[in-house]
This record gives structure tokens, sequence and C-alpha cells, in this order.
């Protein structure tokens, strides 16, 4: 199960040189034990972001030139590291709908029957020729994005590579209060994973939005679901759920933000480091606690979290031992186990045989 970080940020295109900047800390991000970069679309676009391609084939984008993209997948690629593409393909956003789509000057609209093979081929092109080592399918709430990485997946001709979806959806709330048991949501991701015969990941927001609000608010009985379980889509299906704290629409738009306490982010990062999953750092958070995160990373990499027996979840504190062995506590209430692996305000990991619990 792989460590992943994003790459970019919305404004990251300001760099000018994003490619050659990530170039630049390839060793960092060894150091760190990630395993998966994800870029930025990749393809020339009519907003500076690059979510609205304008010409797929068309590699030179804000974030650099087409050299300095194969430059940085070569390094990357020769240092273990493999990367994803992130794959735009929504036809209608908001209340916005494009014309069409283009390939090499081929123009193929939303209905047009070619469409899916022209993204077939593009993906090819991608992972066969350009060496990508992953697609990331963006906006799955919409067609044709959301039969497009089923058809993808199943094509036959991805299957040794890492696929990951975002279906981001909203989670059930009364009114402004989150309710405590979120299963439709995390059904509705789960379901998305089990329709499709072969392996694909999805991003885990359900995690995301319990966590968030068990942290900050002190509410850490959210984190245990009714069978005792972690409440998110890691919950249910671990090897298929992408963790995260924050990424580049939750914080870089600022649209449903974590926090900006540094201790509730290293809380987040603890959680998602120490229990199952496949943990993504945002870049922001890769940049700013860069030595705070990089013993975690340790602990996830050493310990591959699989097995959780939660202990305590409650309005004070959430311990938990992991694959019996670590002793993971977050609160304000906490008591000392065994020997001290990682420390951060009010989150802790120990090394500690359950045994001794």
């Amino acid at each position: 199960m792989p460590i992943i970080l994003q790459g970019f940020n919305w404004k990251s295109y300001l760099r000018k040189n994003q490619y050659v900047h990530l170039k630049q800390n390839v060793s960092r991000m060894k150091s760190m034990n990630i395993d998966k970069l994800w870029l930025p679309p990749v393809s020339r676009s009519r907003d500076p972001e690059g979510y609205h391609p304008l010409e797929y084939y068309d590699l030179n984008s804000e974030y650099g030139s087409m050299t300095e993209l194969k430059d940085l997948l070569k390094y990357s690629n020769d240092s273990g590291i493999g990367c994803v593409a992130d794959i735009v393909c929504w036809h209608c956003f908001g209340d916005y709908c494009r014309s069409h789509y283009e390939f090499s000057k081929r123009q193929r609209n939303y209905d047009d029957p070619m469409l899916f093979q022209e993204f077939t081929n593009y993906c090819r092109y991608l992972v066969e020729e350009m060496e990508f080592d992953g697609l990331l399918f963006d906006y799955l709430k919409a067609e044709p994005a959301h039969s497009l990485c089923k058809h993808i997946a199943e094509s036959g001709h991805f299957n040794s590579i890492f696929i990951v979806g975002e279906l981001w959806d909203s989670l059930n709330y009364n009114k402004t209060y989150l309710e405590y048991n979120q299963d439709l949501h995390r059904k509705d991701i789960v379901a998305y994973i089990d329709n499709i015969s072969t392996p694909v990941h999805m991003f885990d927001f359900t995690t995301k939005g319990i966590l968030q609000e068990a942290i900050t608010k002190s509410e850490y009985w959210r984190l245990i679901d009714e069978n005792g379980q972690p409440p998110g889509v890691a919950g249910w299906w671990p090897e298929r759920a992408v963790t995260f704290v924050d990424n580049h629409d939750t914080l870089g738009q600022h649209h449903w933000p974590f926090s900006y306490s540094s201790e509730d982010v290293i809380a987040g990062y603890v959680y998602i480091f120490t229990h199952p999953g496949n943990p993504c750092i945002y870049c922001d958070h890769f940049e700013q606690y860069y030595d705070t995160l990089q013993p975690l990373a340790e602990i996830y990499d050493t310990y591959k979290p699989t097995k959780v027996e939660i202990l305590n979840a409650d309005n004070t504190s959430y311990n938990a031992c992991i694959n019996d062995v670590l002793y993971v506590t977050i609160g304000k209430n906490t008591t000392p186990q065994g020997k001290c692996l990682f420390s951060y305000g009010y989150s802790h990991v120990y090394c500690v045989q359950y045994d001794t619990l």
C-alpha cells in the first residue's frame, strides 16, 4: 500500500516550472518513503490550473514544458517513485458545458461513440510512451468520468498500474451538524469500487470529513462506527481507500479545509499514517511539515497498518492499538504507553506489545 504525494496546489502554475521544482525534491520524497507522485493535469488548458484541457496531446502546460515533464518522469521513475496522471474529462461543470474534446485535432463530442476509445488511446500514450505509473480520474460525480474510469480499468491495458478515482459527494448533515452515521456516504464509494472487475482505489472522503470534525471539535467518538471499526471507507476496504487530510480543492480553494491549526493537521496525519489505508500527503503540508511528517511516514512504512483495535473514543481522547504493536493517542487526556515513536501537540504514537496495555 503506497504513500502518495499530491505534487501541486491550486496555484502551483504560478511557479511556471513546477515540474523542475518537483524533480529537485525527488530525493526528499524518497526520504519520506513516498511511492507515488500525483501530478497536475498535463495537457494544454483554457484555465492555468489545467482542469479545462483544450488539446489532450499537447503536453505543454502552465506547469512546464513537455521536455520538463519527460525529465521529471524519467528521474522520478529511476528513483523508484511512480507518477500518477490526473485525467480530466468532465463534460458539464455547474452551468457550463464544453463544446467538444480534442485529441490531436480530432474533435469528439460528448455523445460520440469514439470518445471512450480516444480517451483509452490517450491514457495508453501517457502510460506506454510518457511512462506514467498511474491514472487518477477527476470528478466521478459526473459523466463521462463516472463511466470512463470503469471502462479504462476494465480495458485490459492498465492492469499493472495504480488507478484512483475522486467521487466527492456531500456527507450527511442535519443542517450544519454532521450526522454520526455516514454509512450511506461510504457505501456509495465502496459500491463504485465493487462495480469494477479490476482493482481501483478511491479517495476516502468519508474519513476526511469525519476525521476533521472529530479532531477540530474534540468529538473523538466519531472515530468508531457502530461495529467498533474506523468509520470511513478505510474501515470497510482499507486496501482500496486513499486517505488524506487535504487536497488542492479542500485547502487549496478553501472549499473544505481540515484546519488551519498545525496541531490539528498533524493529528490528522497521525491518524492516516497509523491506520489502514493508502495515505496521501498534500504538497503544502509536505513543504511546511516535512520534518514532522517524515517519522510518521517511517512508522507507516515500517508497520504497514492492517489491524485496528479501538480502545477508547469519547469527548476527551481517541486511543487505538494498531497491529498489536502500536498505541496511538489523540486528545487532551491520554496516558503514555511504551516507547514513544512520535509526539506532537496532543498526538502520540508509542511502540508497545498489546498484552502490556
